[in-house]
């Protein structure tokens, strides 16, 4: 029969404690803080998808969409944000949101910034309308 000393193999595969950087706090030190979202991970999934593909920050479309610049944005885009315009109960969330507005995810982002657009779902429509109408009657 074989035998081992156990306080040999020990000595020779056991780590000291001391030397270890403790896991506890580096995973804690590498963590990134996340960023606040106030909607659904899929909504906002779809909005940052959407924001991605416009190459224009929230404060250009917020503009284009107040002084109503067709020409600008185009049918498609127009069409686009129409499709993922917030919903009330998306904006009475946005608006009543009370911790830090920077800390917000980029879509939460983007819906606060276009929130306070006068009739911004009349005023989107009436562009997307104007924008497809010449297609439509073709």
């Amino acid at each position: 029969a074989i035998s081992f000393d156990i306080s040999k193999l020990e000595t020779l595969f056991s780590i000291d404690e001391q030397q270890c950087p403790s896991t506890n706090t580096s995973t804690t030190e590498l963590k990134t803080p996340k960023a606040a979202s106030i909607l659904e991970p899929n909504r906002a999934n779809n909005v940052e998808i959407m924001l991605r593909s416009f190459q224009m920050n929230h404060v250009e479309i917020k503009n284009c969409i107040t002084q109503m610049d067709i020409q600008t944005l185009g049918a498609e885009k127009l069409t686009t944000i129409q499709a993922t315009l917030p919903t009330p109960e998306e904006l009475s969330l946005i608006q009543s949101f009370k911790g830090v507005k920077s800390e917000l995810a980029n879509a939460d982002s983007y819906f606060l910034t276009i929130a306070y657009v006068p009739l911004l779902n009349v005023r989107v429509t009436s562009m997307t309308f104007k924008a497809t109408f010449p297609h439509k009657i073709r």
